[in-house]
């Protein structure tokens, strides 16, 4: 859906000042509209939770989606809501990088490579999740 599309839809996110209110705000204002915030809390999980028991929409990264839904480093939801469901947002582009730099002619301490090797698999794992995600959508 374009984020345009659900502009009057009671909007669950965090507080202003946050690093994912600012990018949401970015989103909300390439939109073209200013959002009906209902809610403002601290946590994605929490997010999640508002949004299953039907007290707004939210815009969510597909990787905490994926995160909050597996139970990664959250409890267990006490229920599931088969009807929640991840939408892709067409317009505007709701992406954002993650990089990892290292310098072109420095070995690596072992401890750092394997930071960067955990790195590499856990972003591999997060692609395969993605994909997955999308053919559920």
């Amino acid at each position: 859906i374009r984020l345009s599309d659900i502009g009057r839809e009671p909007f669950i996110t965090t507080p202003p000042g946050s690093p994912y209110r600012t990018l949401v705000d970015a989103y909300f204002q390439q939109a073209g509209f200013v959002p009906n915030i209902s809610y403002e809390v601290n946590e994605l999980a929490m997010i999640r939770k508002m949004v299953e028991l039907g007290l707004g929409v939210a815009l969510f990264p597909a990787s905490a989606f994926l995160r909050v839904s597996k139970g990664m480093g959250h409890p267990p939801l006490p229920h599931q809501a088969p009807e929640l469901r991840a939408v892709p947002i067409t317009h505007p582009l709701c992406e954002r990088e993650t990089g990892v730099y290292t310098l072109r002619q420095s070995a690596l301490s072992p401890a750092a490579q394997d930071f960067y090797d955990f790195i590499l698999r856990f972003f591999s794992r997060l692609q395969e999740d993605l994909g997955q995600l999308r053919m559920l959508l």
